[in-house]
């Protein structure tokens, strides 16, 4: 475990601070949308902070995969299916103890008679209201499809989970989604200029390939 922070405390840090951009820019994006109208513009604004946000910590945890993969395929580290999930855990356990404390809240602050709390009530809000501030580019979903309801908290942490499970098992090995829909990003488009430069390098005037390396 100890191992395991010193080396990815640097990819965690960096995915909190992506969520902390993404927070301002889905809470603003859905709030304004929220204002002019609802609906269809509201669920569009909602996806697309989400969205963007899961792309954000795609790309983060995906460079670590790609970095990995030499030490992996050399044999100094074992391949872990898991290591985008945990790294991804770690960084969302703000998230997580919000989560719980919104529940908490919510079981001892809304029931009538005994167990209606009013600390829990107070608990339940501020806890609420650090959720939609921290979890800006969830916003959307929250208000359109359980607001309210304490699950939702939890259910928000699951894209982030899966993102990043599957972007370090891509990034490990060296698959590319844009790949998939022939979207080349710098990195594949300066290799293919370089091989297409090494191919005519080679070939003589005749145009058959030669061994001849250019040096003398």
């Amino acid at each position: 475990m100890k191992k395991f922070f010193k080396e990815n405390i640097g990819v965690i840090v960096k995915l909190m601070i992506n969520q902390i951009a993404m927070m301002i820019f889905g809470f603003t994006i859905t709030s304004a949308i929220e204002v002019i109208s609802k609906g269809a513009g509201l669920l569009g604004a909602a996806i697309f902070a989400v969205v963007f946000y899961l792309t954000l910590i795609y790309n983060v945890v995906w460079e670590v995969g790609a970095k990995d993969k030499i030490r992996i395929d050399s044999g100094r580290e074992k391949f872990s299916k898991l290591k985008g999930f945990w790294i991804s855990f770690v960084a969302n356990i703000p998230n997580l103890i919000i989560a719980i404390l919104i529940l908490i809240g919510f079981i001892f602050g809304r029931v009538e008679g005994a167990f209606g709390y009013e600390w829990a009530s107070s608990l339940h809000s501020v806890a609420g209201f650090a959720a939609i501030i921290l979890e800006g580019m969830y916003l959307g979903f929250i208000l359109l499809i359980m607001p309210g309801n304490p699950a939702m908290y939890f259910i928000i942490i699951i894209p982030a989970l899966v993102v990043c499970t599957a972007a370090y098992i891509f990034g490990a090995k060296n698959i590319r989604i844009g790949r998939l829909f022939g979207i080349k990003n710098k990195a594949d488009k300066q290799i293919e200029a370089h091989n297409i430069s090494l191919k005519k390098h080679h070939l003589g005037s005749d145009g058959l390939e030669s061994d001849d390396d250019g040096t003398i």
